[in-house]
């Protein structure tokens, strides 16, 4: 596997033989080769007993199971044998036990013998090795074919991988600059990049969960203990960053429901103060009791309560704006501001048409309104936009605690995969 293979593992000797050479010299016995189509055997060997019915069986499954895995695994069989006419099961355990027990004559057996060598190496030494050490080859060629099995998938395993981490490393775009986003500070000319930041999560929300799906499939190709923790920290680095854009997408909507707010809470703010400033001069005009600047003071309250009635639709879109503000005490401010700006129009309407007695009742209920007014100026902060800053914090903590952890959680994945494999991950959450 090209890229993934621990250094451990890299740094080891490959051996100068195969196994398959390796497991045949330890098999076969040393003092006794074996005799070659092209030289007869001239020592005087014992000859066999003929094997009895279970040696039969045991020997054709021999036969049937190599040759399959032959089969399944051409690159077994040795370049340089030919293949012959292909023999049935019977005919080679026919031949092989009239060789070995010496009922074919001499001439005859060299061709037979020949014929059986003329196979793919595998199943002659297959039919040789039952002979000698019972069932042994069959067990052999099962254990290959598992040790090759277990090798290309971890092949396949370590490709999977390959692929994951590809696709961590291309959502690391829209990560990197999610965790930048968290990190400074949300202003009305950054607004814009927010927004654009936000339409990106989706895709690469579904890049991730593929990177893990890739992830996790790996994992089930893997025997080695080492393989699969390393797979498991790829997997740790895809679903961190999973949560890592789940919740800060959370923090930076909030950042955006904030900052919208703010800026039309900031519009009404503005509304409101400019409204006080405009009443105290009209109050200046009606104690003067002319006709002249009363007609004045009433036109230029009338103005006030225009304003205040702004600033009360201007505290309702930002309450739209971010949900979790509250601007009730503000409202309440405003409202009990404004009946008692109506009050006071009513009060000098009152003096400017000579009603005296409609003066003074109008003048006591202003009395005790801006009394109430005056209490609820006092429960709005120095600073009103604590306000928002409060319940943005409160709607944030549980996510910023989510993000602070997945943050780290994906940081240590990286490094792990760094130091496994010398890839370098651009994560930006280091």
């Amino acid at each position: 596997m090209s890229g993934y293979v621990p250094r451990h593992s890299r740094a080891k000797k490959e051996p100068d033989s195969s196994p398959v050479e390796t497991s045949l010299a330890l098999l076969a016995p040393a003092e006794e080769p074996l005799p070659s189509s092209d030289e007869p055997s001239t020592s005087p060997d014992p000859v066999p007993p003929a094997p009895d019915s279970h040696s039969d069986e045991l020997l054709l499954d021999a036969l049937v199971g190599a040759d399959q895995a032959v089969r399944e695994h051409p690159e077994l069989a040795d370049p340089l044998i030919e293949p012959d006419e292909p023999l049935e099961p019977e005919e080679l355990v026919r031949l092989g036990d009239a060789v070995l027990a010496g009922v074919v004559p001499d001439g005859e057996a060299d061709t037979a013998l020949a014929r059986i060598r003329k196979r793919r190496w595998p199943v002659t030494i297959a039919i040789l090795l039952v002979l000698i050490v019972g069932s042994g080859a069959i067990t052999y060629v099962v254990l290959s074919s598992q040790a090759l099995a277990r090798e290309a998938n971890r092949t396949a395993g370590y490709e999977l991988l390959d692929e994951a981490i590809a696709l961590i490393q291309e959502s690391d775009q829209v990560v990197v600059s999610l965790d930048a986003a968290t990190t400074t500070e949300v202003t009305e000319n950054n607004l814009s990049e927010r927004e654009v930041l936000l339409e990106r999560v989706p895709t690469t929300q579904e890049t991730l969960s593929l990177a893990e799906e890739k992830a996790r499939s790996s994992v089930e190709l893997m025997t080695s203990t080492d393989d699969k923790e390393f797979a498991q920290h790829v997997i740790d680095a895809a679903v961190n960053r999973q949560v890592l854009l789940t919740s800060g997408e959370s923090i930076i909507s909030k950042d955006i429901e904030a900052m919208n707010s703010a800026l039309i809470f900031g519009q009404a703010w503005e509304v409101i103060v400019n409204a006080d400033t405009e009443l105290r001069a009209t109050t200046q005009l009606s104690k003067t009791g002319s006709y002249n600047e009363l007609q004045e003071a009433i036109e230029r309250n009338s103005a006030v309560l225009a304003r205040l009635q702004q600033a009360l639709e201007l505290l309702t879109q930002a309450q739209e704006a971010f949900d979790e503000v509250d601007y009730r005490v503000v409202t309440e401010y405003v409202t009990l501001k404004t009946e008692s700006v109506r009050l006071a129009i009513e009060a000098d309407q009152a003096l400017f048409d000579g009603d005296i007695a409609l003066v003074n009742t109008k003048n006591t209920e202003f009395s005790l309104k801006d009394a109430a007014v005056v209490n609820a100026a006092s429960k709005i902060p120095s600073d009103p936009l604590t306000l928002i800053t409060t319940a943005y914090e409160a709607a944030t903590a549980e996510n910023y605690a989510l993000y602070d952890s997945a943050r780290a959680n994906a940081a240590e994945a990286d490094g792990y995969i760094r130091e496994y494999v010398g890839v370098e991950t651009q994560t930006g959450v280091q």
